[in-house]
């Protein structure tokens, strides 16, 4: 159903038995006025204008609908395009700015309305239906969705485990080698301490003054 009121366009020219035809594709992301996020993806598909709209959620909802070029042109605004190509190149200008796309969400649809810069026809809407699933699809996507879970949380758990035994090793390096300072560095026991001290955070070597220069030389 038409009512009135930073994309990424594309299009590819075909010919085929001397007749061109123009694929077209825009993608939009648009929150909507309940604050949801929707990605919208405009294409022409068998001379219509097809739109999609796939909610962000973690069962998505999918809203669909296509447009025939009369269809759109039920809105007077687009009488000044010749064909769908335009239509589609203009909808792409209009989109381009954020503020000129709107959508609102409806009992098992949603409304697309795209402002337009004429004082008498202030805007195009696009009304999309939702695509009910089965209950089979449902159970493939929740079954999915479970499996995708479980195989992150594996990886985490994996994670979690290799990180508590790089502690380990390092909390037994440390160990190790500060409680065994005395016999593997050196025999002096008075600078052993001063090593133990400046590895503590908590601790500062404290160092004395050995001899001083004077104008004679050194004093002892």
């Amino acid at each position: 159903m038409l009512m009135e009121g930073a994309p990424t366009p594309n299009f590819m020219e075909k010919k085929n038995n001397n007749i061109n035809k123009f694929d077209f594709e825009l993608k939009k992301e648009v929150k909507s006025d309940k604050n949801n996020i929707f990605f919208l993806l405009f294409q022409i598909i068998d001379s219509k204008l097809s739109i999609k709209a796939t909610s962000n959620d973690i069962i998505q909802k999918i809203y669909s609908n296509s447009f025939t070029v009369n269809q759109i042109k039920e809105n007077k605004y687009f009488l000044q395009f010749d064909d769908l190509q335009e239509i589609c190149e203009e909808l792409q200008n209009r989109i381009s700015e954020e503020k000129n796309i709107t959508l609102l969400e409806e009992t098992n649809s949603i409304i697309i309305s795209i402002s337009l810069p004429s004082s008498k026809i202030k805007e195009i809407n696009f009304e999309l239906k939702e695509i009910i699933k089965s209950d089979k699809d449902l159970i493939k996507e929740l079954t999915s969705l479970v499996q995708t879970q479980k195989n992150e949380i594996s990886v985490l758990n994996k994670k979690v485990y290799e990180l508590s035994e790089f502690k380990k090793e390092m909390s037994y390096i440390l160990n190790y080698y500060i409680s065994n300072l005395d016999s593997i560095i050196i025999n002096d026991i008075n600078y052993n301490s001063m090593l133990k001290n400046w590895i503590s955070s908590d601790k500062r070597i404290k160092a004395s003054l050995l001899y001083r220069l004077t104008r004679d030389g050194p004093e002892i």
